[in-house]
């Protein structure tokens, strides 16, 4: 894969020589009928392509930094407290809502992403399985 540009491509013939020096590896005879392939596949292209990466990594960041923050505060937030359980009670009720909120938004964003494919995409079922996929 290569970006530049803007344009994400995929050099396809890179992949089949890899392919075949694999299968050499291994002592198939036929790798020789193999042809040559030299092809470039635009994956999408975008202007906000060099965007991504900081605003990923800055929200990486901060989402660390604000699980971190909660938790202190929280704490904190029961230290002080006069009645410590009905704190702590409140804590985990407010956490497990937000839990909640988040897990329906990101629901939403998911099927309103799938919703409006490009027409470039040519399996919907490709695009909702790599958006599933954990890192």
């Amino acid at each position: 894969m290569q970006v530049s540009g803007g344009t994400v491509t995929l050099d396809v013939g890179t992949t089949v020589e890899t392919v075949k020096q694999d299968l050499d590896d291994t002592g198939l005879a036929p790798v020789e009928q193999i042809p040559t392939v030299n092809k470039q596949t635009v994956h999408f292209k975008s202007d906000k392509q060099e965007k991504i990466p900081g605003t990923a990594h800055a929200l990486d960041v901060l989402g660390n930094r604000l699980t971190v923050l909660t938790v202190v505060l929280g704490a904190i937030g029961m230290l002080l407290a006069r009645r410590r359980r009905r704190a702590l009670v409140t804590t985990a009720l407010g956490a497990a809502y937000a839990s909640l909120v988040l897990v329906i938004g990101l629901v939403i964003a998911r099927h309103y992403y799938l919703d409006r494919l490009p027409a470039q995409v040519q399996s919907p079922h490709a695009a909702a399985a790599r958006a599933h996929r954990p890192r």
